[in-house]
């Protein structure tokens, strides 16, 4: 008998424990809206919600440039909303381009701040 009722006491108190744990930090969805830019991208100039552009960045509904075919430019993209979830995987396409032969652009980065 003390068997049984410590195994529900046990039971009870494992079933309380994920109740416990802060939604945020364990959600299921594959894609959190707040941290996604994907087409056609909403907002025009250098306005998207959730997201701060600095530089010489540009967004259109079909891409987002973050610096013309210039040498030297300075262009970037800042998410506002903090990453409150356990485990996060990012996917990142971009394309490099422009007039010359060889070389375009100075550089690229990304960083998880």
């Amino acid at each position: 008998m003390i068997y049984l009722r410590n195994m529900l006491l046990l039971v009870a108190l494992l079933s309380i424990v994920p109740s416990s744990v802060p939604d945020e930090l364990e959600s299921h969805e594959y894609m959190k809206r707040e941290h996604s830019l994907i087409k056609p991208y909403q907002g025009t100039g250098t306005s998207v919600p959730y997201w701060d552009f600095l530089g010489s960045t540009m967004v259109t509904a079909n891409y987002i440039r973050l610096t013309g075919d210039i040498q030297s430019l300075k262009g970037a993209l800042w998410n506002k909303v903090p990453c409150r979830v356990r485990y996060w995987e990012v996917q990142i396409q971009f394309k490099v381009h422009g007039r010359g032969k060889e070389l375009f652009g100075d550089g690229f980065a990304f960083w998880y701040v």
